[in-house]
């Protein structure tokens, strides 16, 4: 994967059982919920899991995201991959994710992007929008398929339509370099744009650059300083340097390389 999804790894068992958290109120068992509140996840395991003997889809796919990650119960990556495998055969796509992301990174398995990426796939076809996303990296990257841009915009296109930052990101970034797409700075920028509004501190960066280039849009210091000042202040190194780049004048980084990638 990514280094963006590298940096994130480790949170991808946390992320995961907060889709508890923003489910409805009434979907969720309320004997669920208030051991959520409590962070009491060895009693949750104890409660999914006769739904999980039971086949119940959802939550065969929660245990096993809690074994791979260790997660109220002792870390056992085999039950957890077993009771993923399980859930994604019945169509979880969720499982199919997670399953892509333990392969993608080697995470207490053997590193394949070749098996992550079928399990990705499984997933984007049925509409999941993060896999989508990563389906497009791995076409953009030549990550266990062969690289083909014209995928990898097909792709990110798609998970983009579902207000998917880090897709609208690299939507941009296609476009910035004319990779699948002709090269079209102003459709760079709308893009970049659409990320920023989501947080996206590269997407901030990059803007900051096309205003400090005049790339897209009409050069402004003005703009570009603010752009670059947001992306630096959730800790963009890029950003940073930049922004001393103006400051002393001196060229740092050069026009053809200024702009993040994903």
């Amino acid at each position: 994967m990514t280094r963006y999804v590298r940096r994130n790894l480790h949170l991808v068992g946390a992320i995961l059982l907060q889709v508890w958290l923003v489910t409805p109120v009434l979907a969720i068992p309320h004997n669920q919920a208030e051991l959520l509140e409590r962070q009491d996840f060895s009693s949750l395991a104890l409660e999914i899991l006769p739904e999980a003997e039971r086949g119940n889809l959802d939550a065969l796919y929660k245990l096993g995201v809690m074994y791979a990650h260790g997660i109220g119960v002792t870390k056992d990556i085999n039950q957890g991959l077993r009771l993923l495998k399980e859930a994604a055969s019945y169509g979880s796509t969720d499982a199919q994710l997670m399953l892509g992301l333990l392969y993608q990174m080697g995470a207490d398995v053997t590193a394949d992007n070749a098996v992550a990426f079928d399990w990705f796939h499984q997933a984007a076809v049925h509409g999941n929008n993060d896999a989508q996303l990563f389906v497009g990296l791995m076409y953009a990257k030549g990550q266990g398929v062969d690289p083909d841009f014209t995928q990898a915009v097909s792709w990110f296109r798609e998970a983009a339509t579902h207000g998917n930052g880090m897709a609208e990101f690299s939507l941009g970034v296609m476009y910035t370099m004319g990779h699948g797409v002709p090269q079209d700075f102003k459709t760079a920028l709308s893009w970049y744009f659409k990320a920023a509004k989501q947080g996206n501190a590269r997407a901030q960066y990059n803007i900051g650059v096309m205003y400090d280039l005049g790339a897209g849009v009409d050069k402004s210091d003005k703009d570009a300083v603010h752009w670059l000042r947001e992306a630096a202040a959730q800790g963009f190194p890029l950003a940073h340097i930049y922004l001393q780049q103006k400051q002393t004048e001196e060229q740092v980084l050069a026009p053809s390389h200024a702009f993040a990638s994903f």
